[in-house]
Order: structure tokens, then sequence, then C-alpha cells
């Protein structure tokens, strides 16, 4: 027994630090996603994405509930008239499930590093000013679901990659099926 109580000392004074860096790098990606804003109208983040308040508190942004390791979860920055580009850091929210930014002005293409967000469930990067060619590293997201491209310059074909083709079809599946159940 008393060589047990060093080790879990040891090991629960790790947590915090664990617990610290985790909701460090998630609010790192989110100030760099600041840094890339180059038009906030309504100020929206300038105002409200401070050091003054807890990442988890700030506006389009929400976190776990479990309060041992907050992470950022959901990133919903549409319709906020934002204009800017989106920065590599944003792979560091490696719990993120849903990324919308749909009804923007961001433009310039996506950093492939996106990739990395292997939770991602809802990509929605609808109605902004993206570039560049169809995405082949979404083949590699496994959890999406949702898939949102139109209003964007995305040029090119889809990659004859069998596993970007097969996400191809499977969210165009998904989305057929959906539509048909909404008639």
């Amino acid at each position: 027994m008393d060589m047990l109580l060093p080790h879990y000392l040891l090991a629960s004074s790790a947590l915090p630090t664990t617990t610290a860096t985790a909701t460090a790098n998630d609010e790192i990606a989110l100030l760099a996603l600041k840094d890339h804003i180059t038009l906030d109208p309504h100020a929206a983040l300038a105002k409200n994405w401070t050091n003054e308040s807890s990442i988890c508190n700030w506006i389009g942004v929400t976190c776990t509930s479990r309060s041992q390791l907050p992470r950022v979860t959901a990133l919903n920055l549409s319709h906020k008239d934002l204009e800017g580009t989106l920065p590599t850091h944003l792979a560091n929210l490696s719990s993120l499930i849903l990324l919308d930014i749909s009804n923007n002005s961001f433009h310039g293409q996506l950093p492939q590093e996106l990739a990395h967000l292997q939770r991602l469930k809802t990509l929605n990067l609808q109605f902004n000013f993206f570039t560049g060619g169809v995405l082949p590293w979404l083949g590699g997201l496994p959890e999406l679901q949702h898939l949102l491209l139109a209003g964007n310059n995305f040029t090119g074909t889809i990659s004859e990659k069998r596993e970007v083709f097969q996400i191809f079809i499977c969210l165009l599946f998904f989305y057929l099926r959906k539509q048909a159940s909404v008639r």
C-alpha cells in the first residue's frame, strides 16, 4: 500500500499539466484563427475571444462538458461576416467534431493539416471564397458524415484514390437519403 501512494501522487500531479496543455493547445489554435481574421465587422471575436474568459465561453465555441479535461468539440462561426484565411493551427483542435464557418468571406486554400481532425463529423464551408483543387485529404477523415462545400471556388475533379471516391459516394448517399426522408 505504501508503494502505491507515491505512484498515485505522481500520476495525479500530472493531470493538471495534461489538462492545461490540451486546453492551451485549443486556445492557441483559436487565437491563431483570430489572428487570421482580417475583417470582423461585428467584433464577434475581437470583443469576446480574450484572455478574460475561458475559451469554452467564447462565441461559437463549444467544449466537452467534462470539467476535468475541457476540449473544444465544436466551432460554429457561421453568418458572422468574417473575412480571412484558415491557419494550419486549427488541426490542433483534436477533439473537434463540428467545424462550421459557412456564410462568411473566408478565402484561400484549405490547409491540408485539417486532415488531422480525425473526429470531425461535420465540415461546413459553404458560401465562402475558398479556392484550390478538390480536397484529396477528405478521404482520411474516418468520422466525416456531413460535408458542405457549395458556393466556393474549388476546381478539379474528384481524386481517383479509392478512399476519396468512397467518402464522396457515402456522403452523396447520406445526402440523398436525407433528402428523400424530408419529402
